[in-house]
């Protein structure tokens, strides 16, 4: 993992090979713009980097987003761009950003984190989403983990860095059975075990293990 950059805009640069940047464009950046003006938001970006390769459009995002070549020196000028809002050089499971950094959301592609333990108890899903709310006045994004994320970001990594040793992975009920944000209408939610990856449904009053993440 390379250098990474989100700007208040919602747009995630990143660097990952040290070759190259990509500035991603959320669908809402761009929503109701022509073409040409979806160009001039982009512009002073461009301007901060060598030569552009064009724009890409992002599948299943129904944005874009600029593929740009430019030399590690050029490095400065993004940081004091003020459209900059945060950047880290964070591996999976470095501490970073009050918690453990874990990769790429597999849900929505943005730098994710999270807590560097579980919720202090044992919480039903309505009890999760609560904890959640709470954690916005320090980070505005904090939730509950999507399936994806559970998965990918916590269970893929749970023994990487920082997170070693903080999961439980038991395989007990109801310690080692961590909870999702996916509910169903029949008052079910998605869950995930951390011992071997099973996943299933269990009911929203259960108590059940939570990081949050943000």
């Amino acid at each position: 993992m390379g250098l990474l950059f989100m700007t208040p805009s919602g747009q995630v640069w990143e660097w990952p090979k040290q070759e190259r940047v990509v500035v991603v464009v959320e669908p809402r950046v761009l929503e109701g713009m022509s073409a040409e003006e979806s160009l001039k938001v982009l512009e002073p970006l461009r301007n901060s980097f060598a030569s552009a390769h064009g724009i890409l459009s992002m599948p299943g995002q129904g944005g874009a987003c600029w593929r740009f070549n430019a030399p590690l020196k050029k490095l400065e000028g993004v940081k004091s761009d003020p459209l900059v809002k945060k950047v880290t050089s964070a591996e999976v499971g470095d501490l970073d950003d009050g918690g453990v950094y874990v990769g790429l959301s597999a849900e929505d592609g943005r730098p994710l984190h999270c807590a560097l333990a579980d919720l202090p108890e044992c919480k039903t899903y309505e009890e999760a989403l609560a904890a959640a709310e709470q954690l916005k006045s320090l980070h505005p994004t904090a939730h509950v983990p999507t399936p994806k994320e559970l998965h990918k970001n916590l269970f893929d990594n749970r023994n990487t860095g920082h997170l070693k040793g903080t999961f439980n992975t038991s395989g007990s009920y109801p310690g080692g059975i961590y909870r999702s944000s996916a509910s169903s209408d029949n008052g079910y939610v998605r869950v995930q075990w951390f011992d071997d990856g099973s996943k299933g449904n269990r009911s929203r009053d259960w108590r059940l293990p939570v990081r949050l993440v943000w």
